[in-house]
């Protein structure tokens, strides 16, 4: 259903403002997510007939072809595909909408909900949320660990409403700004040769791997560590983790002779058995706040626009 093909001249090209209607955007999602018209009829309840013509009436609003047709087959164009990823985000935003205004009715607000990848540090996070927790009290919100694959889920069934992540590049259907900078930190085992220093140089850590979660040329994280070793003299031996979703700091215990980049306070942490350790020339990581396009909220500007100090960069893609 995905296969792209060049569109021609559309149905409907004209002047007028174009007015989606959010239902048949439903009905073309449906139809881009199913293997065939008769598939997607059938988990709308519509006839093929019905869906067919909803299709075509979505065209004309658009003024552009969103299938090429041949038979009874369809393929999607490039438009179509544009306005699939497009879709994903403002359907979702319709529904946080009415929750939002539902949620306006009643006594209490909704917690606002800021969700933070393992690569983020509770206490970064605490960092970032205290001042607009302090300028309003009456409001509650809650930090949730949330895995990197799947932010965007999340974002979409409106389990958080706003991301924090290490990154620049925003991801494909989604809005966002770095909003700060944090220094990063050495976590090493307690058994580890450096752990009784209290500070450490990046090539103090040449002889050891460093801890990473994806291999080089897959990740601008690793890519960023990398790039900040080699700056420091030395080529790193990396570790890929197989364990996603715990605090950083925890991979040093599993690789007890290796070393993670961490944002977290210095001292002894995960029970006394990671020591996290400042480094005298840091590899400074960008953080990043994610959202969804089409979905305001005054919280999150406050948030970001309150932490958004060393650079004014904001990233639509």
């Amino acid at each position: 259903m995905l296969t792209s093909t060049s569109p021609k001249a559309g149905p409907g090209s004209g002047t007028r403002t174009p007015q989606l209607h959010l239902r048949r955007l439903e009905y073309f999602v449906k139809v881009v997510e199913s293997p065939n018209l008769s598939t997607a009829a059938a988990g709308l309840h519509l006839t093929q007939q019905a869906l067919s013509s909803s299709i075509r009436q979505l065209e004309t609003e658009t003024g552009v072809q969103l299938f090429s047709r041949a038979g009874r087959s369809l393929a999607i164009t490039n438009a179509g595909r544009e306005l699939y990823v497009r879709a994903i985000p403002l359907l979702s935003g319709g529904r946080q909408l009415i929750e939002s205004v539902r949620q306006a009715a009643r006594p209490e607000p909704a917690p606002f909900v800021v969700g933070h990848t393992a690569g983020i540090s509770s206490d970064e996070v605490h960092r970032i949320i205290a001042p607009v927790a302090a300028a309003y009290p009456s409001q509650q919100f809650m930090a949730l660990p949330v895995y990197m694959g799947n932010i965007r889920a999340a974002l979409l069934n409106g389990t958080i409403d706003v991301a924090l992540r290490v990154a620049i590049e925003c991801p494909p259907g989604q809005e966002g700004t770095v909003i700060a900078h944090s220094p990063l930190r050495a976590a090493i085992s307690v058994t580890h040769p450096l752990s009784s220093r209290s500070k450490i140089g990046t090539a103090d850590l040449a002889p050891y791997p460093i801890i990473v979660w994806q291999q080089r040329n897959q990740s601008i994280h690793t890519d960023f560590i990398v790039t900040h070793c080699r700056r420091a003299g030395f080529d790193p031996g990396l570790i890929v983790t197989n364990t996603h979703g715990t605090r950083p700091c925890t991979a040093a215990d599993t690789h007890p002779g290796a070393a993670v980049f961490v944002t977290d306070s210095p001292g002894l942490t995960y029970n006394g058995r990671v020591r996290v350790i400042e480094i005298t020339d840091p590899p400074v990581a960008p953080i990043q706040a994610t959202w969804l396009p089409h979905v305001p909220s005054p919280l999150r500007d406050i948030l970001t626009s309150t932490n958004q100090s060393e650079t004014g960069l904001r990233i639509v893609s």
